[in-house]
């Protein structure tokens, strides 16, 4: 933040902060291919506006943030990305939000951080099918440190893409990083799946030297020690003077004394070369133990893999049998044997002179019946069938049975 202000030349905490939040609204635009959108009143009367985030059938109430007209929502913003399932074709599609707009059911973002608001608007997510595999926007904000905000895409959880640059910042300790800004543990990692838009902030602890405290506790310890030498010299002082035969006496105890230290060193260093011996020992140990724990878990992860395989090829391998095509007048009667081995069926047919085929989704393996209207009479189709599988959120497709007929 300091790199900043001394950049654009801005000398107050609030101006550091709306320069930091500009920029990364600068970022978030750029990233997501959308321009800034000024959503402005007629009067344009200065005073407080209500900016309505709404769940659109995502579940829960609506966000409202109070801001000031002309101003941006800034941190107010919602950092969380909205779900929402929807029943399309007799199964249930779930929608993931991408971004915000100011008007519903749009394909595309006009919304950030950075947009300037003067009026009271409702904002709307931007939906976009968990299915189609698009990589989603993560923002990395150093949140008050020195660094850039870094711009990832990501598809799935965020793997090997997290930042490796660290932010710094004066007095503090970098934590880690998490979705909201006033965060006290790091909640992001590379196991985090990002399923829309996000957001991360750096997380900072306060440092603590503890250096007065050691001065304090120092400065007490030698007025302790001078206390009691002073003492100690008095006692002397009267012993010495009293019973001169004390310093002979004195003199023997100290020869012993030096010769009890010397054993005793003698003995805890033989005790620490113990201790180091039964230490390494341990880590020898652990070490194994690791080794093994590591050949078990890519063992079981090598079984896992072995085990969806079986499962793809074992799907690969339905079929769809008594697959028939009755044709009355311009419907097209079908019918077939049922697999409940499989999840559901993909129906498709088309003009064998057009290469437009259509595609019917059955998403349940009980059914064993459809009928297609207005054919066209005079014209050839080809109908096929095949069996569907969702593996480890993958659709496997089994062997198609076809049909030609003409339309008389």
């Amino acid at each position: 933040m300091n790199k900043i202000t001394n950049i654009i030349g801005l000398n107050s905490t609030k101006q550091s902060i709306c320069a930091f939040v500009l920029l990364l609204s600068l970022i978030l635009t750029s990233s997501l291919s959308m321009k800034t959108v000024y959503v402005s009143a007629d009067d344009n009367t200065p005073g407080e506006i209500t900016v309505t985030f709404k769940k659109d059938g995502a579940g829960g109430g609506d966000t409202v943030v109070k801001i000031k007209s002309g101003e941006c929502v800034d941190l107010k913003f919602p950092t969380k990305g909205l779900s929402k399932t929807v029943e399309e074709n007799y199964e249930d599609v779930v929608y993931d939000q991408v971004g915000w707009s100011t008007a519903k059911n749009q394909q595309t973002s006009n919304v950030t951080p950075g947009t300037v608001f003067t009026k009271d608007t409702d904002v709307w997510p931007v939906w976009e099918s968990s299915e189609t595999a698009v990589p989603k926007p993560v923002f990395f904000a150093p949140n008050g440190g020195k660094g850039e905000i870094e711009n990832i895409k990501v598809i799935g959880k965020i793997g090997n893409q997290m930042p490796v640059k660290i932010p710094e910042k004066e007095g503090f300790e970098f934590k880690g990083w998490s979705k909201s800004p006033d965060s006290q543990a790091a909640d992001v990692n590379k196991n985090t799946y990002v399923s829309s838009y996000m957001v991360c902030y750096a997380v900072w602890e306060k440092k603590s030297s503890g250096f007065e405290e050691q001065i304090e506790a120092l400065q007490k310890q030698v007025e302790t020690l001078k206390k009691e030498i002073k003492e100690y010299k008095e006692k002397l002082a009267e012993i010495t003077e009293k019973y001169s035969s004390l310093v002979t006496a004195m003199e023997t105890l100290k020869e012993k004394f030096e010769q009890a230290t010397t054993a005793l060193n003698k003995t805890i260093e033989e005790r620490d070369k113990a201790i180091s011996e039964k230490n390494k020992a341990i880590e020898e140990k652990n070490k194994a133990i690791s080794e093994k724990d590591k050949a078990v878990k890519e063992r079981d992860k090598a079984k896992k893999e072995l085990e969806i395989t079986k499962k793809i090829i074992a799907a690969k391998s339905l079929n769809v049998k008594n697959f028939t095509v009755k044709i009355t007048g311009n419907t097209a009667k079908i019918s077939w044997k049922k697999n409940f081995r499989a999840q559901g069926y993909l129906l498709m047919y088309n003009e064998v002179s057009k290469k437009k085929t259509i595609t019917l989704k059955i998403g349940k393996n009980s059914i064993s019946k459809y009928s297609i209207k207005k054919l066209k009479k005079g014209c050839v189709y080809r109908f096929q069938i095949c069996t569907y599988k969702k593996i480890k959120n993958r659709f496997v497709y089994g062997t198609y049975s076809r049909v030609k007929l003409k339309i008389k």
